[in-house]
């Protein structure tokens, strides 16, 4: 209860307008069927929030960059990809763990550097491709 009333708080202080349109946007790998769920359920549970109307409740964006969803659009017709799961796409970019067993902040880091790589990838293609409307 404790470091979800921390996170709160801490959505709330990067919101520098106080504004809907200024919460920060939630990134992470499979974050919107596994994270945002359970955070959701764990900040109605305590009292936190009231997550019935969570778009109008919660300190973040109704916005999430899920690197799942973004992994699948990369990979999705090459053949050598097993299957989407956080492993698989840091494998597709020569990242690793540093051991076999489940760490949630190694995952965080991970997340992290895939989402760093995804978004140069984007920068390196929107520089090549020419934009028109």
């Amino acid at each position: 209860k404790t470091c979800l009333k921390k996170f709160v708080g801490w959505a709330e202080s990067v919101n520098q307008t106080s504004s809907f349109w200024g919460r920060p946007i939630l990134v992470g790998y499979n974050i919107k069927l596994f994270d945002i769920p359970f955070l959701n359920y764990w900040l109605e549970e305590y009292g936190i929030l009231k997550v019935k109307d969570y778009r109008l409740q919660v300190p973040w964006s109704i916005q999430a960059l899920d690197m799942y969803d973004m992994t699948f659009m990369l990979f999705e017709s090459d053949l050598d990809m097993e299957n989407f799961k956080l492993d698989s796409a840091l494998g597709k970019l020569n990242l690793a763990r540093a051991s076999d067993k489940h760490d949630a902040q190694e995952d965080v880091q991970l997340s992290v550097e895939l989402f760093q790589r995804y978004m140069r990838f984007l920068r390196k293609m929107r520089q090549k491709a020419r934009v028109t409307s």
